[in-house]
């Protein structure tokens, strides 16, 4: 279930206005969470996720990664960091490796947090977050694991 923090109830009719003062950031930070709320986005932990379509996108450079098919293989960051990815339009399918978990947060617009907790994939385990398609920037995704690790993008 994703955590609430903040929100925002005029968010998909245009409310939430980034105008780039000192309160910006927050609002951006309220909005991504109230979307997310509003959308029904949330991690769910599935057996075989219908795995297919493009591929998530790495926008970060602190480790390297591969690109093969639908899937990206990630190796983790340095010192824990989270790696970031935009994900496809539909969503991704992550899977953690065997010996450790994967933590999952999510923005939209919020450009230097990821305020939408999403929860934590446990070891060996694979769950998914369905996207639904809306108008506006693509969702990115902020993925902390301490080992190598698989996100594909979904098929339907």
């Amino acid at each position: 279930m994703i955590a609430l923090t903040f929100a925002c109830t005029a968010l998909l009719a245009g409310g939430c206005s980034n105008d780039g003062g000192a309160g910006a950031s927050e609002e951006a930070a309220t909005a991504d969470i109230a979307a997310a709320q509003e959308l029904g986005i949330e991690l769910v932990t599935v057996a075989d996720p219908p795995v297919g379509g493009p591929a998530p996108v790495i926008a970060d450079a602190l480790a390297p990664s591969l690109a093969e098919r639908s899937c990206l293989v990630i190796e983790a960051a340095p010192e824990g960091q989270p790696r970031e990815l935009e994900l496809p339009p539909r969503g991704a399918a992550i899977e953690a490796p065997a010996d450790a978990s994967v933590a999952l947060r999510l923005r939209r617009s919020a450009g230097d947090s990821y305020p939408v907790e999403l929860g934590t994939v446990a070891a060996g385990e694979e769950a998914m977050v369905r996207i639904p398609a809306t108008p506006g920037p693509p969702w990115q995704l902020a993925v902390t694991s301490q080992e190598l690790l698989s996100v594909c993008g979904l098929e339907r």
